[in-house]
């Protein structure tokens, strides 16, 4: 087995992107980031926003002397409107729509654990090549992969809270930047919990459906 090696920073920066392909991996966090305001072609909109995390158990690296497999994330809006992104990446994941009962009674942790297929494309920025995921597909019979790790966040569960720590600090930062944090003026920061602060930087019916 190949294991890809790096000397990591911080931020692990220096981990070369995954390439372009089909790859088998697991659904392994769900975190609600919150709202955030963000602006496009001159108009804001603000949106409330969670990120999927994905492990990739047959790309494993090492990270600080750590063996881990590969991790990438996907930022979305909240929505299961029928025309929203989110929406059109679980029907892709699951293999078929919502049906009405289902989508009242959908959860997301229901995807944690979830075996996924995900497309990855290359994407060039500021000279320097990134792994980015372009699509979410149901899982080719066989190749499921099993999650060692299953985080999940929620702004609004404060029993959810402790995930902060296993969380990396992009994602961490982008909470305590939301409007829901800072209205509260709670700050999470990993080892200290939730701090007070006033400056922020049910099972599908088909068994072949993974949620």
């Amino acid at each position: 087995m190949n294991i890809n090696q790096f000397k990591s920073n911080g931020d692990h920066k220096n981990i070369p992107p995954l390439d372009a392909g089909t790859y088998s991996a697991v659904c392994s966090g769900v975190i609600d980031i919150g709202t955030h305001t963000t602006e496009w072609n001159g108009e804001q909109k603000t949106r409330n926003q969670l990120i999927l995390m994905f492990d990739f158990p047959t790309e494993p690296i090492e990270i600080d002397g750590k063996i881990m497999p590969r991790c990438l994330s996907l930022k979305l809006t909240k929505s299961m409107h029928e025309n929203a992104m989110f929406r059109k990446h679980l029907i892709a994941w699951r293999g078929r729509d919502f049906t009405d009962e289902e989508l009242n009674d959908f959860a997301l942790s229901k995807l944690l654990g979830a075996p996924v297929t995900i497309g990855i494309i290359q994407k060039e920025y500021k000279g320097k090549n990134y792994a980015n995921i372009s699509m979410l597909g149901k899982a080719i019979k066989g190749t499921e992969q099993k999650a060692t790790r299953k985080i999940y966040f929620d702004m609004g569960d404060e029993t959810t809270y402790s995930a902060i720590e296993e969380l990396p600090n992009w994602i961490v930062t982008l909470i305590n930047k939301s409007a829901e944090a800072i209205a509260t003026k709670q700050c999470f920061m990993k080892n200290k919990g939730v701090k007070k602060s006033t400056e922020h930087v049910d099972d599908a019916t088909d068994n072949d459906v993974p949620f």
